[in-house]
């Protein structure tokens, strides 16, 4: 995962598979605010949230976006 929170940096938050619930997970603290992010997946492809809210980005597309209170 990554997103404005770390400077858009794939390798320093790496999700964690929990096989036994067909999931991935990654638990950040984050102080409040809105924080831009998008799943890095296979090392390839940018993709979405498909839970979360949409903004617009600097390259035409859209980023998910989490509201941290």
């Amino acid at each position: 995962m990554a997103g404005d929170f770390n400077d858009w940096n794939t390798a320093s938050h790496t999700m964690v598979e929990d096989v036994a619930r067909d999931v991935w997970t990654l638990t950040i603290v984050l102080a409040p605010g809105r924080y831009e992010f998008k799943f890095y997946v296979d090392g390839a492809q940018w993709w979405n949230d498909v839970h979360a809210p949409k903004v617009p980005n600097i390259w035409g597309g859209e980023n998910s976006h989490v509201d941290v209170g």
